[in-house]
């Protein structure tokens, strides 16, 4: 069976997914506002149920998001249609 390591690794490809999605529309912009770094930091809290992303734009903003255990740590979980990562993009992709 999947075990912590998989679903953290999953989640992170699709955090670094959206980062790119973000990347990639600031590039269109005719002023693009704000873009975030493709180094980010990450740590576990309530026992390595929850996860925690701390990403940072290029003006030194710090997003910090976090995944409840039932929004990443299950085979159900499609994360790439995460609530939480579609906000972020809707906040730097407007």
């Amino acid at each position: 069976m999947f075990n912590q390591e998989h679903y953290k690794k999953q989640l992170i490809a699709a955090i670094n997914s959206y980062i790119r999605l973000i990347n990639n529309n600031c590039q269109y912009h005719e002023h693009p506002i704000r873009v975030l770094h493709d180094e980010w930091v990450s740590y576990f809290e309530d026992n390595g149920d929850t996860f925690v992303a701390i990403l940072t734009t290029v003006k030194g903003e710090k997003e910090k998001i976090k995944f409840h255990k039932a929004e990443w740590k299950s085979i159900n979980v499609n994360i790439l249609t995460n609530g939480k990562l579609k906000k972020l993009l809707n906040k730097f992709s407007s």
